[in-house]
């Protein structure tokens, strides 16, 4: 049996039924964190799924891990916009902690547990929704606009319809993308880099940037979507256990550091 013991402590937020904290620790077989005037403590083995999610352009949290239980419990780490404003070393501490906990889980844990990365069922469905409401409004504005030669009444009214036309391919790239992205599994060991806050000081990342498309993955005008649909507070009401993420490509997980950088 592991020895237990502190293996690593990360300055990150946390969110559990105790409440919210700061502060939580990788032991050899358990974590350990902090919430309000106490703190918990998780046997590995009791983890039932792990999802990943991170998105630059989300409202509060930038990136985040929601760890459920077996017994229904769940704890949620993330990093926000304000983490980030004065202090990128933030990307760095998530990623360590993400990327150190999988290293500890031994195959049998990773075998029980569930892991996953994408989108929310509910954060798809509202940028199909926004999506859908723009194609059809810019389809609807360009045959009413034909029909009744309202492009033609005034100096320059035929700009309308390439601008019309603009939009409704954005929206329609939008939609196709959308209805592509949906949450999906992922291997421990090979974490996808979308699923993840890129390092700071690296080349901005597809996805990291907005409106940003490459081949082989899904473009980025669905995050544009996801901007403009209204969006819920609160942090562990519904959980939706990821939010956002595509590639198959993979990094591997690094070496484990006893204090994150």
């Amino acid at each position: 049996m592991p020895e237990e013991g502190p293996v690593a402590s990360f300055d990150l937020n946390t969110t559990s039924a105790g409440g919210q904290g700061r502060g939580i620790v990788i032991e050899s077989a358990a974590l350990v964190w902090k919430c309000r005037t106490q703190s918990r403590r998780r046997s590995f083995d009791v983890i039932s799924a792990i999802h990943l999610w991170a998105d630059p352009h989300a409202e509060g949290a930038v990136a985040r891990c929601d760890i459920a239980f077996a017994d229904g419990d769940r704890l949620r780490l993330m990093v926000s916009d304000d983490d980030f404003a004065p202090a990128k070393g933030k990307y760095v501490e998530y990623r360590g902690f993400v990327l150190g906990l999988l290293e500890h889980l031994s195959p049998a844990q990773r075998a029980r547990i569930d892991f996953r990365e994408g989108p929310s069922a509910a954060r798809r469905m509202s940028s199909i929704v926004v999506a859908g409401c723009g194609l059809a409004a810019c389809i609807g504005g360009m045959v009413f606009g034909a029909l009744s030669g309202a492009f033609g009444q005034e100096d320059n009214g035929w700009l309308l319809f390439p601008l019309l036309l603009l939009f409704a391919l954005l929206m329609a790239g939008v939609l196709a993308a959308s209805l592509r992205n949906r949450e999906k599994p992922f291997d421990p060991a090979a974490v996808p880099p979308r699923a993840l806050p890129p390092v700071p000081g690296s080349a901005p990342r597809d996805g990291w940037c907005r409106l940003v498309g490459h081949p082989g993955r899904r473009s980025d005008l669905a995050e544009f979507a996801c901007d403009l649909a209204p969006r819920r507070a609160g942090i562990l009401g519904d959980v939706d256990l990821a939010e956002e993420a595509e590639r198959d490509d993979a990094v591997g997980i690094g070496g484990m550091r006893r204090q994150a950088p």
